[in-house]
């Protein structure tokens, strides 16, 4: 078995859902520790270890093996995973903020 489009897009669906979840999780744990932190750090170090730990992990239950290609697959659903993780919670809210702030001006 290789890495489809259509794998890819399911794994970065899935691996998209599990960062925000682990994100936000963090955040609190962080907040009720009174630790200061930059929420977009914390998506990027949590999304790639996800997309990249996710896709490695998929890959041994799958008997995919470890080659020069699938190694390529890795790290491309990683920074997949990470661009998509940029877009998290904060982010959304910010943006609808910011629309309702332009529609009342």
């Amino acid at each position: 078995m290789n890495m489809t489009i259509e794998l890819f897009c399911t794994l970065l669906l899935a691996f998209g859902t599990l960062t925000t979840i682990v994100v936000e999780f963090l955040k609190k744990i962080l907040t009720g520790l009174k630790i200061n932190y930059n929420t977009s750090a914390v998506a990027l170090g949590t999304g790639g270890l996800v997309g990249i730990v996710g896709t490695c992990a998929y890959f041994v239950m799958a008997n995919i093996a470890f080659t020069p290609q699938s190694i390529m697959w890795i790290i491309f659903e990683g920074i997949c995973v990470i661009m998509g993780s940029q877009l998290g919670y904060d982010k959304i809210v910010a943006i609808i903020k910011q629309i309702t702030a332009n529609k009342k001006a």
